[in-house]
């Protein structure tokens, strides 16, 4: 049985049953997915679905069951039928990819599946099991991203943080700020530099996502790497002029002025809009890697300082995004701040943090999670632009959360470097799938050996699906191979002048206006 995320309790039974082409419905106490459940089963199996009462080799009952925890689930074969209990419609949903894979991976024999029988329950590790999908470095079309959604669902991941403007580009049609795309016309197809969303496109795939139990969660990240912002809004700079999209990696000293009351009204108004595409619980403001050498130059910053009674632009800095948090906690809204943004403790509020590195050591990790709730993307496991010569799929896998009480775990996808569909699968395959089995299995049910055994046995079934898991020699790369794509990953990332700019930024965030 081959079943990822690895179910946390499995007892097998010594009975048989033999599933033929039709399954037909019996006790369903959501009917409100039996369209769903029915594109499931067909689309990954083949099978036809029919009424209760008519022949079918085995029948399908869902039972709502009040006492399993939400998004967990019982999954029973035994005898001609198949029973998921569960208290949610994501348990349910959440049962029947385990069912699909189960049968999948099972032998067939011309036209039916011989299926042991077994009885499943299920309940996640963690709440937030989730990944990222950077848009801005590279546009990623409408389908694809759908496609990505599907996959992640199949794994029980139940967050989309999309990370939709940067330096790059900006990628949201906004009705109050119309020139923030009128530079990102895109061309024909494909992952390509430029291109934008519409407002019904996001709706599209808000609606898509949570039909398949997952929350998009939009990022506008502030007050740095926003230079596509400032390219169509030069005013809102500290230092206005024809500025340039971002073309290659690196980190731009151009950033939000803060001294300028027009951002802060700006920067409410395009959330106040985002609010309107994405309904969920959650908005990501970045917060991260913010040069300040421009404030430090700008009279305007240099006078919002000493009228607020900042010292530093560290404290300009957590004064505008207070704001921001303020103006979202009061629409409702629980805000996440990488955690650059959040390191000593200042910032209030709903308010959650995205670790993914720290150049402070273990103790300062101690003190954020004491302040803050945290989920856990290390880039050292978890950063999946990366390849796999730097960091292997066993690095991935085995990777324990450093949170005691941790929200969970997402996987980032950055795309500097994925400039089409073949990178892109092959940055997220396999080690995506490894952060979902450890966002949902508990650690003492955890086995590398198992689930390498798992993808080798789902590999055909994913291909249908769309997705070829890489080689498996290319999972966790030895020898020379290994150390020349390491060499030549960091070879292309090393770039002299962003390390100076990040190297500035650390001197001069603590010093005095």
């Amino acid at each position: 049985m081959a079943v990822i995320p690895k179910p946390n309790r499995l007892e097998r039974l010594d009975k048989y049953m033999i599933l033929g082409q039709k399954i037909s419905v019996g006790h369903n106490d959501f009917p409100l997915m039996e369209n769903l459940i029915i594109s499931e089963i067909h689309h990954n199996l083949g099978l036809e679905i029919v009424g209760s009462g008519q022949y079918a080799s085995v029948e399908l009952n869902l039972i709502r069951k009040e006492t399993i925890v939400f998004e967990g689930y019982d999954l029973t074969l035994d005898l001609g039928k198949i029973q998921i209990e569960a208290s949610s419609e994501a348990g349910v949903y959440y049962g029947i990819q385990s069912l699909i894979q189960y049968i999948v991976s099972s032998k067939s024999h011309k036209n039916s599946f011989r299926l042991q029988g077994v009885n499943i329950s299920d309940r996640p590790a963690y709440e937030w099991r989730g990944f990222m999908l950077d848009v801005s470095r590279h546009f990623i079309p409408v389908e694809q991203v759908k496609k990505l959604i599907e996959l992640a669902s199949k794994m029980k991941m139940n967050r989309f943080h999309w990370h939709l403007t940067d330096d790059h580009g900006w990628r949201i049609d906004l009705d109050s700020y119309p020139d923030l795309v009128k530079n990102q016309i895109s061309g024909p197809g494909g992952i390509q530099r430029l291109g934008y969303y519409t407002k019904s496109e996001m709706k599209e795939i808000v609606a898509f996502a949570k039909e398949r139990m997952i929350t998009l969660v939009p990022e506008i990240d502030m007050p740095g790497h926003i230079l596509g912002l400032l390219a169509a809004y030069p005013q809102v700079a500290c230092q206005p002029q024809d500025f340039q999209l971002a073309q290659g990696p690196g980190i731009s000293q151009d950033v939000l002025c803060l001294g300028n009351d027009t951002t802060y009204s700006m920067m409410t108004k395009i959330l106040d809009e985002i609010l309107e595409i994405f309904p969920g619980r959650y908005v990501h403001i970045g917060g991260d890697e913010v040069p300040v050498t421009r404030w430090l130059e700008c009279e305007k910053c240099r006078d919002k300082a000493i009228k607020n009674r900042l010292e530093t632009p560290e404290d300009l800095k957590k004064y505008f995004l207070q704001q921001m948090v303020d103006h979202l906690n009061l629409k409702g809204k629980k805000v996440i701040l990488w955690n650059d943004a959040l390191m000593d403790g200042g910032l209030k509020g709903e308010l959650l943090g995205q670790f993914w590195m720290t150049t402070e050591g273990p103790a300062s990790l101690v003190k954020l999670e004491d302040k803050y709730t945290l989920i856990d993307s290390n880039f050292k496991h978890y950063y999946l632009d990366y390849p796999m010569d730097v960091i292997s799929l066993k690095s991935t896998y085995t990777y324990e959360s450093l949170f005691q009480n941790g929200l969970g775990v997402e996987g980032a996808l950055w795309t500097e470097w994925v400039m089409d569909e073949e990178t892109l699968h092959d940055r997220l395959l396999p080690r995506l799938m490894a952060i979902a089995e450890s966002g949902w299995t508990t650690r003492e049910n955890k086995s590398y050996e198992a689930f390498e055994k798992s993808l080798e046995d789902l590999g055909p079934w994913l291909m249908t699906t769309g997705f070829e898991l890489p080689d498996k020699k290319q999972w966790n790369p030895k020898g020379p191979g290994r150390w020349a794509g390491f060499v030549g990953h960091y070879r292309r990332m090393l770039d002299l002048k962003t390390i100076g700019i990040a190297l500035k930024m650390r001197k001069e965030s603590r010093t005095q206006f």
